[in-house]
């Protein structure tokens, strides 16, 4: 009840309620009507006093319609709350959190209650007249009662200064790993430092996050490597940005019985030589624990590559007695610029040749990643992908599979694949030579179709377009969402194919904005397009949704996922459209391993659109409908996975942002992102 807790924050009282009648027309106070009449008041909280029982009533009413609208979140503030959540606790901490709420903004609330009969002017009675006589009767409308019930739309502030805030759900579940991690536990460690590098329940602070992920990680905790690495690849501030060693600490988290979902994921979307680097780097660490001498002073780039350094001289003189693993070493060493004369990429691939013909498997992986780069020699992805095939081939699973699993959609010539074959047997017969390595170079380099463009009528310097085409034909159109701060926006590869001039309609506006080309993956159905002039997040009132990582590894079966699109323009009106389903299936046909399969309904236009979780982060990007003619009633639906969005966007430039607040209202915040994608020839 609120008596008690209203005297215990110190309640002051008086009230300060003024409530009229709306006279809006069409509403009646007749019983069984399909309107209640509306009322509105204003109410102060600081002057409600625990013993004035009426407006006691009154101001419960208005609380609990602000628990069935509102949600407390674990950092104690109130959000919109989401269709179909659970009523807000009745807590003392909820209740403080709410005087500080309305003190900042008043708040309006709508709820149900009796107001004055004005037709019988209260008194419950009505009167016949039979010339001078009167016949009292009961008034039927408020069954003499005087009162009939109302919408009363409320006003609710506070003047006063609240009371202090009571400790939130994330505050206290700080405190409590805190003390557990300073015990020496390792999860509350892990704990304790996602808490701090989120911001959640204590200030946001990595430093001092990055310490706390070391000694979980010492104490055998697999995510907090996992978690560390992620600091390095993104760069986070008070890190360099440093994927190699992001790398080197993902491995060394799948050492420690982690998975290989963030490496696979650090794989598809770093540069091969940085993999290699990384490889090496993790291996390093990985001796390391192994030997027990993995320490929090051993766990910095810079600390790695001083003891590299340090055991130049041994190493060399094992690579001159044909030591296969210290002649990758010594090109470990020149490529990345450890040794005395820097960095030196010719010899470091002569160094990988001579470690290739030894029977080294990542040595292969190390010059394929030279050819894919065009470092030392001329780029030829053909090339690249046949090394990556034979370091596969001898168990180096990473990362050469995921380097072949790249570059496999655009090397389908067979006569590469006689090459490769002839290739392998050389490796296995024990006569591959240095000149099988540089006779790879004649093979027909292939075009992998990722493209970075700017069509005709780019933006002049002023940032102004040099033509007006947004009245040409519409050739095609689909669905997309912008997802960074910088406006660039995702949709599939069919939607924009074989167009020169694009344009966006935001959220089912009529206004079209200009957009151009970024990037395009016509193997994944990706695009990513840029909007002209755009300004940032003041463009969208919203926090942007924010992308899943790996759909493969954080998506489950059965979970209930939505799109916003954009279906059948023709024939439906120009806003957006929702629809629902559930997730059926992390992989695709046989042909199409990238998709995820919904039961989401799909129409013409949908394309491009985003798939996203109840919980508002994005797992896909729509792309494609399977009728069943056998089964006429349903419908087999897809989705690219978001990754391969990631990995496009990166490779690309694109800086994908991270994970923003927790989105209260995940259906207006992807609907305030969701444009229709014009495609003009």
């Amino acid at each position: 009840m609120w008596k008690n807790i209203i005297a215990a924050l110190a309640f002051a009282c008086v009230a300060n309620l003024s409530a009229q009648q709306s006279e809006q027309p069409g509403f009646s106070y007749g019983t069984g009507q399909a309107k209640l009449p509306i009322v509105t008041d204003e109410l102060d909280v600081t002057k409600v006093r625990p013993y004035d029982q009426v407006l006691m009533t009154k101001f419960n009413k208005a609380w609990f319609a602000f628990r069935e609208t509102h949600t407390l979140t674990d950092d104690g503030l109130f959000v919109p709350s989401v269709n179909g959540a659970e009523l807000c606790p009745d807590t003392p901490e909820s209740k403080a959190a709410f005087l500080h709420h309305i003190s900042q903004e008043p708040v309006k609330v709508t709820y149900r209650h009796s107001v004055k009969c004005e037709d019988c002017r209260g008194t419950g009675k009505k009167y016949v007249y039979e010339g001078l006589s009167a016949t009292e009767l009961t008034h039927i409308i408020c069954g003499g009662t005087g009162k009939v019930d109302s919408m009363v739309i409320c006003r609710l502030s506070y003047a006063a200064t609240p009371p202090a805030r009571l400790p939130s759900a994330n505050q206290r579940a700080y405190l409590a790993s805190l003390r557990l991690a300073e015990s020496g536990k390792a999860v509350a460690a892990l704990d304790v430092a996602n808490r701090l590098s989120t911001g959640r329940g204590v200030a946001k602070d990595l430093a001092a996050a990055s310490k706390w992920y070391v000694k979980s990680m010492l104490g055998g905790e697999p995510k907090a490597a996992g978690q560390l690495s992620l600091l390095y690849e993104r760069g986070e501030v008070g890190f360099e940005m440093n994927k190699p060693f992001a790398v080197a600490l993902s491995m060394l988290s799948r050492e420690l019985g982690g998975g290989d979902a963030i490496l696979n994921q650090l794989a598809r979307s770093t540069a091969p030589m940085d993999v290699l680097k990384g490889h090496w780097y993790g291996q390093h660490l990985i001796k390391l624990k192994k030997a027990g001498q993995l320490t929090e002073g051993s766990l910095t780039p810079k600390v790695i590559e001083r003891e590299v350094m340090g055991r130049f001289g041994e190493v060399l003189a094992a690579a001159r007695r044909d030591d296969r693993q210290a002649t990758f070493d010594v090109g470990m060493i020149q490529l990345c610029g450890l040794g005395a004369a820097g960095i030196d990429a010719p010899a470091a691939f002569g160094w990988f040749t001579k470690a290739a013909k030894a029977g080294n498997p990542l040595a292969y992986y190390a010059l394929g990643s030279h050819y894919e780069a065009g470092v030392a020699v001329r780029k030829n992805r053909a090339a690249a992908f046949a090394l990556y095939r034979v370091s596969m081939s001898l168990g180096q699973e990473f990362p050469a599979a995921q380097a072949v699993k790249a570059l496999e959609p655009y090397c389908t010539d067979p006569a590469l694949g006689t090459k490769v074959d002839e290739l392998l047997a050389k490796v296995r017969a024990g006569g591959f030579a240095a000149s099988d390595v540089n006779g790879l170079s004649a093979l027909a380099d292939v075009d992998v179709p990722v493209v970075a463009v700017v069509p005709t009528g780019a933006p002049d310097a002023l940032g102004q377009e040099q033509d007006t085409k947004s009245r040409t034909p519409i050739a095609q159109s689909g669905s997309g969402m912008i997802f960074t701060s910088e406006g660039h926006v995702f949709t599939n590869h069919h939607v924009i194919d074989k167009c020169t001039y694009f344009t966006v309609k935001m959220n089912g506006t009529m206004v079209e904005r200009r957009a151009y080309l970024v990037a395009s993956d016509p193997i994944r159905d990706l695009a990513i397009l840029k909007i002209y002039g755009w300004q940032g997040a003041s463009e969208v009132p919203y926090a942007l949704p924010s992308l899943l990582r790996s759909a493969k590894a954080e998506a489950g079966l059965g979970m209930r996922v939505f799109t916003i699109g954009f279906p059948i323009p023709g024939i439906l009106n120009s806003s957006p459209k929702y629809t629902s389903g559930d997730l059926n299936s992390t992989d695709g046909p046989a042909d199409k391993p990238h998709f995820l399969q919904v039961s989401c309904p799909i129409q013409p236009g949908n394309s491009g659109g985003p798939l996203v979780l109840e919980d508002g982060r994005v797992a896909g990007v729509i792309c494609a409908s399977l009728a069943l003619r056998a089964l006429p009633s349903q419908n087999t639906n897809f989705a690219t996975r978001i990754e391969y969005l990631r990995e496009l966007a990166e490779r690309n430039g694109v800086s994908i942002p991270e994970a923003s607040a927790r989105v209260s209202n995940p259906i207006q915040t992807v609907q305030a992102h969701a444009v229709q994608v014009l495609c003009r020839k």
